[in-house]
């Protein structure tokens, strides 16, 4: 670990990268941010900077951050992966007399160390996955090819295509049914998308419940254990999804049903199903305030606790949109944690996988249009 702005410059000029990743969650932020525009714009290294939890101080270092390239939580070896690559098929003059040897699967093909870059002009750039820990029912590869395994025969198991209809193709998706999971190999949150508007397609609730029961047997079977979170729908106004998943998802199954095409995916964001210490306050919960995300649409009441004594007194209500100016002036009043009321729990739940989801579908936009164009 680097102790100062010259020492990682030092280190930067003795090892020549080609990519530079700098975290904007350090509690020196501007060192940081120095740093990044020193290798950026003096030395011409290829610099991204990324901060790593949803926090909303988080969010406001990224943003203000004048580095070219950004990557916002949830970050994963995938997801860094993506940027990587586009970044070199967008940008090759970033590649100096190098040949970037990119994995053919991100989900297939995972090592344990990252592999040293040589100064020979033949040597090629292995994009690697940090150690991680071995999962108890063997490698993180191994897992993922199981639970690919176990999504086929559900699917297979749920899903019937009708004889003799042609099958409408799914294009594009506006609303998303989730389906957050964890198991004792992954956690994240499965997508179904369908061909048809929600109102109109036969893959109902009463199937995609049918799908989960017979995926968790599957699970089950293989000595994986297995919980749900509550199943809620997901709108994306403009946004194609199908595109989205397609590139990005960890899983991805296309399967008919009547004569309707869906696409079942699946994305391990081990924060999602993360559990909250939430401190009980009476009827209410605390809960820290940057859990919550900036321009989003509350689906419930939110209170503070008034310090002199002790009351609650209403901050924001239901389709309420949280600000950056609410946001800095809870910082100002020195408010750490909101509250709301416990029988609300189950819709702050369900606003923080919606925020993640929507973080994610951001994350890929701007990393396919802007950043890297």
């Amino acid at each position: 670990m680097f102790v100062s702005v010259e020492e990682c410059l030092q280190a930067v000029m003795s090892t020549k990268p080609e990519f530079v990743m700098l975290d904007f969650d350090h509690y020196r932020p501007d060192s940081v941010q120095k740093l990044g525009l020193m290798l950026q714009d003096k030395l011409g290294v290829a610099t991204i900077a990324f901060v790593s939890t949803t926090k909303i101080s988080s969010a406001m270092r990224l943003e203000g951050a004048k580095i070219k390239f950004r990557l916002s939580p949830p970050i994963s070896f995938d997801y860094i992966y993506r940027m990587l690559s586009q970044i070199v098929k967008k940008n090759p003059e970033l590649i100096r007399n190098r040949v970037i040897d990119l994995i053919p699967s991100a989900s297939q093909q995972r090592q344990s160390t990252t592999e040293s870059l040589s100064d020979s002009p033949n040597k090629s750039l292995n994009i690697r996955e940090p150690s991680r820990p071995r999962q108890k029912n063997g490698s993180h590869k191994n897992n993922f090819q199981v639970l690919q395994g176990c999504v086929d025969a559900a699917v297979a198991d749920t899903f019937e295509q009708a004889p003799g209809l042609e099958v409408l193709k799914i294009t594009s998706s506006k609303t998303l049914n989730i389906l957050p999971f964890v198991s004792s190999s992954h956690q994240g949150y499965f997508s179904v998308a369908t061909a048809l508007p929600a109102e109109q397609s036969l893959i109902n609730d009463y199937l995609l419940k049918k799908m989960c029961t017979y995926l968790e047997r599957q699970l089950r079977a293989k000595e994986i254990s297995v919980t749900w979170d509550e199943r809620f729908k997901l709108e994306l106004a403009n946004l194609d999804f199908v595109e989205v998943s397609q590139k990005t998802a960890d899983i991805n199954k296309l399967f008919v049903h009547g004569d309707e095409e869906g696409l079942i995916s699946f994305f391990e964001s081990p924060g999602l199903s993360e559990v909250f210490k939430l401190q009980v306050q009476g009827d209410h919960y605390a809960i820290a305030k940057d859990e919550f995300f900036i321009g989003d649409l509350l689906t419930f009441p939110v209170f503070l606790k008034l310090q002199m004594n002790e009351k609650f007194l209403q901050f924001g209500h239901a389709n309420d949109i949280l600000s950056l100016e609410q946001s800095e002036k809870l910082a100002d009043k020195n408010y750490t944690h909101v509250y709301i009321k416990k029988s609300d729990i189950a819709l702050f739940t369900k606003y923080r996988a919606a925020g993640l989801i929507r973080r994610h579908i951001e994350n890929f936009l701007l990393t396919s249009s802007n950043l890297l164009s």
